[in-house]
Formats: structure tokens, sequence, C-alpha cells
């Protein structure tokens, strides 16, 4: 039975984020399924639903994995994951005004802010 991130208490979580540490896929299932909501809102909120920020949430936890040593416990996970998630997005942004004559900060402006519900 998995609990919710409310459910937890920090020790609960500082054990999960060492199981995923030590190697356990497991446990870092675990942490994505914790985190997945607030990260998939995020990028919901500032581009939309679609393709790209599919792959752009399944993306933060691809480099999450990667940073898996950086991982601390309690508090300090989500604030790394939200980070992740904004730099991504600020580099597809990026990418998409490279790719057309629209600037950055007019493809910021139309940012669909209120586009996506929340899962």
């Amino acid at each position: 039975m998995s609990l919710s991130m409310s459910e937890y208490r920090v020790e609960d979580l500082d054990s999960v984020v060492m199981r995923a540490k030590n190697g356990s896929h497991e446990a870092f299932a675990e942490l994505v399924r914790l985190y997945q909501h607030d990260v998939r809102a995020v990028v919901c909120r500032q581009l939309g639903r679609g393709p790209a920020a599919d792959d752009i949430a399944q993306d933060v936890f691809v480099h999450a994995f990667r940073k898996i040593a950086t991982l601390r416990g309690h508090g300090s996970n989500r604030t790394l994951l939200l980070g992740i998630t904004r730099n991504l997005i600020v580099s597809h942004l990026r990418k998409q005004a490279r790719n057309s004559s629209i600037t950055l900060s007019d493809l910021v402006d139309r940012m669909q802010i209120d586009e996506c519900d929340d899962d």
C-alpha cells in the first residue's frame, strides 16, 4: 500500500530517498508517484496540455534520476524537482523562440497559465 505525500512522516520519506539513492527502482518510482502531480501541474500551467508538456514532465524525473545523489529527504526534494521543471520549461521556450520569429518574451507573454486542470 502506497502512502500519499501528506501521510508520509519525515523518517519514512528519508527512508524512501535513501533506498532510491542506493539503487532501488521501486523507491524511485515511489518518489515519482509522490511528486508527479506537482511537476505536471507546473508544466501544464506554463505550457498547457500536449506532447511538449508530457515530454517535459517525464524529463524532469529523468534529470532527477541522474541527480539522485543530491536528494536529501523531506522538503528539498520538491524544491529540487520544481527547479528542474522550471529550467526545462525555460529551455523549451528558448528552443521555440530560436525556431520561430517569435521572441522569448513574446512566448512568455503567451504562456497558457489557466489551461490545465489539476490531475
